[in-house]
């Protein structure tokens, strides 16, 4: 009985298979078929001749600008660069110094903290 069923199923899925291949093959050839249509079916375009063609411009003489530049923009501002810091040594910090804010440069040697 089992080899019954199994015979069956291989038939139907070859069937199958069979099947979708030919689909395949037709719906390929119908599209090939219709491509081959729309380009023997295609008309050249119609010869408008050479129209000249005058660009449109306007042109303005140069003005030297001299007062205030008000920029309006919304958003928020990020750090170009940012250095994070750890100390080697545990304590309290007892003096930061006034170069140790955001924004500022600090050279080698500068003092930041006393702790």
């Amino acid at each position: 009985m089992d080899q019954l069923v199994n015979k069956r199923q291989a038939k139907s899925s070859s069937m199958i298979w069979i099947l979708k291949t030919i689909v395949s093959i037709g719906i390929l050839s119908a599209s090939v078929a219709f491509a081959a249509w729309m380009a023997s079916n295609r008309k050249p375009p119609a010869n408008r001749g050479s129209a000249t063609l005058v660009p449109t411009v306007n042109v303005f003489p140069v003005e030297q600008y001299s007062g205030d530049l008000d920029f309006i923009a919304s958003g928020s501002v990020v750090p170009y660069r940012e250095i994070k810091i750890a100390t080697e040594v545990g304590g309290m910090i007892m003096e930061k110094s006034p170069n140790c804010e955001a924004g500022k440069y600090v050279h080698a040697g500068d003092l930041l903290f006393q702790i």
